[in-house]
């Protein structure tokens, strides 16, 4: 195994150590909880508009679902809001994936992290609490293209890998035996790198073909789960540490808005490896 090899796989397994914990402590926990907090601060209970749904005495009008806070000229229901701006996030993220560049991995991941970072310093008393909605669709924005980006290096990563390289060394052998026999010289396809495309090596059998695909597959199949192992083992040791402020603070917006803000912070430190590696 080359040293650019185990460099280049840290590195994709460092991101996906490191962006799978803004899944699991903020994107379906904590983040729609943080949102509807945030509405509810802002919102007026219906049909008057007039009276705060946050004064101490409306608990119970609140959880009958008759609380409304305005965005621009229309009034949205404050549970419905986080589904608004997740709606909003998945199609600027679907836009965003079929149309980006070589940089993307790098450019989404910082803002992503960034933007979850940014729920730290924003308060629900704020003026400008409606960022939080353009923070949560750049931060789900940026995740979901930043995967589907380091997902791209999957293919080299398995086609680079040992057992893949074994194997490819064992068809050109046989096709350069069968080539031998045959009076011919060993094809071009034969001669190239382990890290060259899995075009296939004329010449040799079916049955060698089918063991390379195999080997890439297994290859494949290998690195993906150590990824997801890796990034939801991470997911759950934050988790853990941000229950404790949540718990302690009875689940305050604060103890929401830190645990959103360490997920970023996390993503943003253990992306680094990934932006120098590969």
């Amino acid at each position: 195994m080359s040293s650019s090899y185990k460099r280049q796989l840290s590195g994709w397994l460092s991101y996906a150590f490191a962006s799978e914990v803004f899944v699991v402590v903020s994107l379906t926990l904590f983040l729609p909880i943080c949102l509807e907090q945030f509405a509810r601060d802002n919102g007026y209970l219906r049909p008057d508009y007039v009276e705060p749904c946050s004064s101490g005495d409306n608990s119970d009008a609140y959880a009958a679902g008759r609380c409304a806070v305005k965005i621009g000229w229309a009034w949205i229901d404050t549970a419905s809001f986080s589904l608004y701006v997740y709606s909003m996030s998945v199609a600027l993220q679907a836009l965003t994936v079929i149309s980006m560049g070589s940089i993307a991995d790098r450019l989404f991941a910082f803002i992503g992290a960034f933007s979850a970072v940014l729920f730290l310093p924003l308060s629900s008393s704020s003026p400008l609490w409606i960022l939080s909605a353009v923070f949560a669709i750049c931060a789900n924005v940026g995740f979901g293209a930043s995967v589907v980006a380091m997902n791209a290096y999957l293919p080299s990563l398995a086609s680079a890998s040992p057992e893949v390289a074994r194997a490819r060394i064992i068809l050109e052998d046989v096709s350069r035996f069968s080539s031998e026999a045959d009076g011919e010289q060993p094809s071009v396809a034969a001669q190239e790198s382990v890290t060259a495309p899995l075009l296939g090596v004329p010449g040799a059998p079916k049955e060698d073909h089918d063991g390379l695909d195999a080997a890439l597959s297994r290859a494949t199949s290998r690195i993906s789960s150590m990824g997801i192992a890796s990034g939801y083992g991470a997911g759950i040791i934050l988790l853990l540490l941000a229950l404790i402020p949540v718990t302690k603070l009875h689940g305050s917006t604060f103890s929401l808005r830190l645990a959103i803000g360490l997920s970023g912070v996390w993503w943003a430190a253990f992306s680094i490896p990934a932006a120098l590696w590969l």
